[in-house]
């Protein structure tokens, strides 16, 4: 039987990279929209939303399965990126790649971090 927690964060994952899939694609969406980058750093959003892809794999599946959903987004990072260069007919940003993949190690990272934690709460 699913864990209730672990069926909200297998949601929330599906959401979350749905979302950033849509948004990626969506040639006139932009996170570096003048409006948008007054009030908010896009880059750091974009860190943000990678690190929270990385981390609830690892937090709602088991381990082997966790790592494998949380590197395949790394590829999932750059076949967006590519995509997104491609619709737009711009060079790939590599500083977006690059932005991606330190969200996705730290999101590795962090989940790591917690499932020690939630072992050593276990015993």
């Amino acid at each position: 039987m699913l864990n209730p927690n672990s069926f909200y964060l297998r949601l929330a994952w599906y959401i979350l990279i749905g979302s950033i899939a849509f948004v990626s694609l969506m040639p006139e969406v932009s996170l570096h929209h003048p409006f948008i980058s007054v009030y908010f750093n896009g880059d750091w959003i974009c860190f943000l939303a990678f690190t929270a892809v990385a981390a609830l794999p690892l937090l709602a599946w088991r381990l082997r399965t966790g790592i494998a959903l949380s590197l395949g987004t790394a590829i999932v990072s750059v076949g967006l990126q590519v995509l997104r260069g491609l619709i737009s007919r711009h060079a790939t940003d590599l500083q977006g790649i690059a932005i991606n993949m330190l969200g996705i190690t730290a999101g590795i990272l962090l989940a790591l971090n917690i499932r020690k934690l939630r072992s050593l709460d276990e015993q």
